[in-house]
């Protein structure tokens, strides 16, 4: 009995051991999986934290420069003076009724009919300016300003450019491109524009074309914004000549330009367009800084300029002609920059669609992938603490605020006589007054009608070609500067204190006795009257008698005023704008 109960025993035990050992193969296999799963879950894990650094990484990149970008702009950000008398033609067109066909804000103005091609750009500033004031005209700017690099940005990864190619290059363009982008004018919206449309090409090559019907819309708009839109169809031109030389279908991009072409009369002075284009495109303009060679910039710019064309001549000798799309618009452009350094922006802009891409696959693009892989966890890292660099910089330089620049350390080349004007405008100033070229819009905007200027930036819309010359001997005080008050005699004249001969003695009796006694009149009247007499008699200091000598206060820091009238106090400094006009 005993026996047989330990032999059970033995062959339970057996059992157990035999099927414990059969199940061993499945337990490993259930080990050997859950290894596995586990090993995979954690490669999911990494993978899916590399799909988010490889998103988020561009994004805090693309946000540090766009701040800084917008950040650099607004540190040289000013009120345009374009912005002026494109204002002042909307508040005349509003008093009116239309559009003035012939100019009432310059007395010596000659060219008839007027046709002012910002017209359009009048209209947005005026809206802005008198609905928002001074902080909507830099939100304005700031919004332009994105939308460009954001269509850039669009149009160079649509060409195959990868992140770390453009965040190597795009410190290059930006530099050069700041010069359209520091202040609110007209040729922003011909940037924005261009960039749309070197997007919508794009699209174009990969057989695109609900393209089509926003651009009509759009190029309409530009057409009354701005002139620049003939580089839109040089652009355009530009690419239907490249697909064409490539072998692919153009047909629909004829008729598409020549429906542009007839599209530039929409715009209200209708054919007569055509001709201030002629006459604008073929003006020569040696005297205007912006409009010189690129030669005469600052050194750095040149030889940033040098090196981008290097980057060029490197990418298409690596990659060929074949991959180098939108080469021949380039090529336009970098003949614009050399002649003309307004040009600059637009060069910039077809650099940054292009030449990423073109370098995207050489071996200086191999390095940059290596250096700044998107997937990198320490690059992660330095895009968010540069994105809120970016960010604080982006705030500490108020570009909601642009500054209406009115002594010499607030801006290298543009002062406006924020004083003079102020103190004319109270003492009810009626007349002719001889401006320097860059202000005259300003006190336009200020003073008009009372005041009719000599001359303002409109140049080649309102005045002959001559003027310019004219006006800026006498600016300048240079040889037979006197002829110009000879042939355009004011009542009044607001000069710079820079001009050359008011440092001499006989500088100023000079220039004061220019100006012809018969047009003397009392600030506060039409006729001539006596001065106020102390008790003594004699007359009360900043006062003259009305009998033809002129006296010269020194009561601006910037800007005199050659006429008879009280002292005045030094124009302070201010970071404000008063855009309000003369009524």
């Amino acid at each position: 009995m005993v026996n047989g109960e330990k032999r059970a025993r033995s062959e339970r035990s057996g059992y157990v051991r035999y099927g414990a050992l059969r199940r061993f193969p499945q337990l490993m296999r259930a080990i050997r999986d859950r290894q596995h799963a586990q090993e995979h879950w954690r490669g999911e894990i990494e993978e899916r934290r590399w799909l988010m650094l490889a998103r988020v990484t561009p994004i805090l990149v693309t946000t540090a420069v766009a701040c800084v970008f917008i950040a650099a702009g607004a540190a040289g950000g000013f009120i345009d003076p374009d912005l002026f008398h494109q204002m002042a033609l909307i508040r005349e067109a509003i008093a009116t009724g239309s559009l003035p066909r012939t100019d009432t804000f310059a007395y010596t103005s000659s060219v008839e009919p007027l046709v002012h091609h910002e017209w359009g750009m009048g209209v947005i500033s005026y809206f802005v300016a008198t609905t928002f004031g001074a902080a909507g005209l830099g939100l304005l700017r700031d919004g332009l300003a994105c939308g460009i690099g954001l269509f850039c940005l669009l149009c160079a990864r649509r060409r195959g450019a990868d992140w770390p190619i453009l965040w190597a290059v795009l410190p290059l363009p930006a530099f050069l491109m700041l010069i359209g982008i520091t202040t609110v004018r007209a040729q922003m919206f011909t940037l924005l524009f261009l960039s749309m449309l070197l997007w919508f090409l794009e699209l174009d090559r990969a057989g695109q074309r609900r393209w089509i019907g926003v651009w009509l819309v759009a190029f309409v708009v530009w057409v009354n914004i701005h002139a620049g839109f003939v580089v839109g169809i040089i652009a355009f031109g530009s690419h239907t000549l490249e697909e064409w030389l490539r072998g692919r279908p153009v047909l629909h991009l004829v008729a598409l330009g020549l429906v542009l072409l007839a599209l530039v009369g929409v715009n209200p002075y209708g054919f007569e367009y055509y001709a201030y284009l002629w006459h604008g495109l073929t003006m020569k303009r040696p005297l205007i800084a912006e409009w010189q060679s690129i030669l005469h910039t600052w050194w750095g710019v040149v030889m940033l300029y040098a090196v981008s064309l290097l980057l060029v001549v490197y990418g298409v000798v690596r990659r060929g002609w074949s991959q180098a799309f939108g080469l021949l618009f380039l090529l336009a452009a970098t003949y614009a920059a050399a002649r003309h350094q307004r040009h600059l922006s637009i060069f910039a802009v077809a650099w940054v669609c292009c030449v990423p891409a073109l370098l995207q696959g050489t071996p200086i693009s191999r390095i940059f992938t290596r250096i700044l892989a998107p997937e990198r966890p320490a690059l992660g890292v330095m895009a968010g603490v540069a994105a809120i660099a970016g960010v604080t910089v982006l705030l500490t330089s108020r570009p909601w605020a642009p500054v209406l620049p009115v002594n010499p350390d607030e801006h290298r080349s543009v002062r406006y006589p924020a004083g003079a004007v102020g103190y004319l405008e109270t003492q009810d100033f009626r007349g002719k007054l001889v401006t320097p070229f860059i202000v005259g819009a300003y006190v336009s905007w200020k003073l008009h009608p009372a005041v009719q200027v000599s001359l303002d930036s409109r140049f080649e819309a309102a005045f002959d070609p001559e003027l310019l010359a004219e006006h800026m001997r006498f600016e300048n005080a240079t040889e037979g500067w006197s002829e110009f008050l000879e042939k355009y005699p004011p009542d009044a004249i607001l000069v710079d204190v820079e001009r050359p001969d008011l440092g001499r003695a006989d500088g100023t009796p000079e220039l004061a006795a220019c100006l012809p006694r018969r047009r003397l009149r009392h600030p506060c009247s039409r006729r001539e009257r006596p001065p106020r007499r102390r008790p003594d008699g004699n007359a009360p200091r900043g006062n003259v008698p009305l009998n033809g000598v002129f006296r010269v206060f020194r009561v601006f820091r910037v800007f005199r005023v050659f006429r008879v009238f009280r002292e005045v106090r030094e124009v302070p400094r201010t970071w404000s704008v008063d855009i309000t006009p003369y009524e």
